[in-house]
Formats: structure tokens, sequence, C-alpha cells
């Protein structure tokens, strides 16, 4: 028998916040398509920002500062949403010991510190699993591109595939689909280093320092962030990370002095890293998507069709269960008062 289904939806974007939003509407028993230039995958460097982020989840409530607006799922339950993605993906999934290093002393100690236990994603995997789930649930993946303003082209689009509904899930792409001028790429830099022993004894726990700054890039624009140190599988070490707004290049150089200052301020996290060398260092860049005022999720003031869920920033692993349910919540209430409409004016005709 086949499966039926409640509406069909066209997801824009396959990085971790338009495949959870995908999959949570493939449980609920939509038809969904999904659009991108670019789908995750583990056997190339990064294209999609959520492929280059360190991936540590924390409380939602703790990032309440760098969004405008926390999901309302995230805030009524953080376990929930900790269950959610160890049900999901449980074997992408360890826990280790966080430790933040607060305030220092005139002389640079540490005199402020504090430690909580921290489920740590492999985004890329965590990536191919959620695509491979899509996929095995009935999503329909196609590898293209959508331009120019979604509210001037929302039945065009509905017509070409097929949907009811269409959810913005493109990040960066918004500046263009959504008109959002308060969306910015925000470069980040991390780099990848072998933690399997043979360098340095193998680091299992995760530190972040303090926010500092790194210096000045070419253009003369300070460059600030946390130093931080997060294990990555079995044998990769994250060593992290920077801001830099308004960055859309790829391109990066360890010599840069940038990322001199962030590698020392990482080896003072560790000191047991001081012997390595740049040559032991992969650097991988990623550009987040932020956005002023802070993240978009609400549906589209003028084509109810369109839902907008972007601009997460560097919080994506941390909201995306939320977010996504929070659109899936919208989009049923969009279909009931669709469907209200309709059985009232089946019930008009039948009057007359």
């Amino acid at each position: 028998m086949s499966r039926e289904f409640k509406h069909k939806v066209l997801i824009i974007g396959s990085g971790v916040i338009g495949l959870t939003t995908a999959y949570l509407l493939l449980e609920r028993g939509y038809h969904v398509v999904i659009i991108a230039k670019d789908f995750p995958s583990i056997r190339r460097l990064p294209k999609i920002a959520s492929e280059a982020s360190g991936a540590f989840c924390v409380p939602p409530e703790a990032v309440a500062q760098g969004v405008a607006e926390v999901p309302h799922s995230d805030s009524k339950s953080e376990q929930r949403i900790l269950n959610e993605t160890l049900k999901a993906c449980s074997w992408e999934i360890i826990f280790m010991d966080s430790f933040y290093l607060g305030l220092s002393d005139e002389n640079g100690q540490i005199k402020d510190a504090f430690s909580f236990l921290v489920p740590i994603i492999d985004p890329p995997k965590f990536g191919v699993w959620l695509l491979e789930e899509c996929k095995r649930k009935g999503a329909h993946l196609i590898q293209g591109a959508i331009r120019g303003l979604l509210t001037e082209q929302a039945d065009a689009l509905r017509m070409t595939y097929g949907v009811q509904f269409i959810v913005n899930c493109s990040g960066l792409g918004s500046i263009e689909l959504a008109g959002d001028q308060g969306m910015f790429p925000a470069r980040g830099i991390l780099l990848k280093v072998k933690n399997d022993g043979s360098l340095f004894p193998k680091i299992e726990f995760c530190v972040e320092g303090q926010h500092t700054s790194f210096g000045y890039d070419e253009s003369g624009q300070e460059i600030v962030g946390r130093p931080y140190l997060i294990p990555r599988g079995e044998d990769s070490l994250m060593c992290g990370s920077f801001y830099q707004p308004n960055r859309w290049d790829h391109s990066a150089s360890i010599s840069a002095p940038y990322v001199q200052s962030m590698i020392r301020q990482c080896k003072d996290l560790c000191p047991c890293l001081n012997s390595l060398r740049d040559s032991d260092f992969q650097v991988t860049v990623g550009i987040r998507p932020a956005r002023k005022p802070g993240l978009r999720l609400e549906q589209d003031p003028i084509e109810p069709c369109i839902f907008h869920n972007y601009g997460h920033y560097r919080w994506g692993m941390t909201l995306n269960w939320g977010s996504a349910r929070d659109i899936v919540y919208l989009i049923e209430n969009e279909a009931n008062k669709t469907q209200n409409a309709k059985s009232k004016g089946k019930s008009a005709i039948a009057k007359l």
C-alpha cells in the first residue's frame, strides 16, 4: 500500500537546519522535497556551514544572548531536545567533560572556571546520517539553486515542485531569497590535528578559554573569539576559533598572524600541544550564517505558504531540533486553517 502524505513541503537548504526540519516533517507524514546546491558528504572538504562547526551542544538558555529569540520548543525542555538527538543518532554522539575558563588575575593566571558534561556531535557524519534518514523516509532530493525573492515566485515554485508549503533554510542564501539585509557571513577557522596519542597525550575533554582578541586581519579589522579544544571522532582534535564578520572567502593561511595567535592561545589551554608544528594542523574554514538581530523563525508576513528558519550563527547544532519543531507547528497550524476554510466553503455551497 502506498504511503499517504498530509501535504507536500519544499525545503530550501541541506545544512543541519534544513535536514532536521525535513526529518521532523517526514516523521509527521509530510512529503518533502529538498533542494540545495550541495548535500552533506564525508568524502570532501566542508561546503556546508554546519560541516565546519565545533558542534558541542549547550543548553539553549546559554545561547539566548546570541539570538533574538530562543525557539519555544527549546526553552520548554532542554532534556527533550537532547533525548531527540540521542534517539536520532546516538552512535555519532559522545559525552565529555567541558571546562570553561573564566576570569584571570593581573598576571594572566586563571582564577575562575567551571565544568559540565556536554554532548559532542561529529557534524559531517551527523549531516550524512540525517540525509540518509530523510531519503529512507521518502524525501526527494534535487541538486540546484533557487534565485530571487521567494515572495515574488511563491506560486510558481509551488507549481514547479508540486508543493503546498515552502521552508527557507538557506542560511546566507536568505540575503537573496528573503531580501534579508540583516544576514551577514561570519567566517570562522578551525584547525584539525591528529589526536591519537602519537603527537601528544590523547585529549579526551573539551576546554574553552576566555573571549579575547587574536589581533587584526589584513584590512585592519580586529579578530575576536574564544580559544577552544574539542575532540572529534576517534583520532581528531579541533582547535578554534574566531569571528570575522563580512568575510566570504574560504582561503586561509596558517601563517597569518591572527591564526598564529589562535594557535598560541590554544596551546596555552593545554601545554601538551606546545610541540606541535604548523605542518601538523589542517585548516578548515566555515562561513557561519549570522543575522542581526538574531535568528528568523516565522511564517512569512506576505506569503503565508512560506516559512523561514535561518540565521542560527554558531548555534545550529544546539537549536536545530527546537527550530524544526516550531516550523512543523507553524505549518500544521496553517494547514489546519486552510482545511477549515475549505470545509466552510463546501458547507456554504451545500446550503445553496
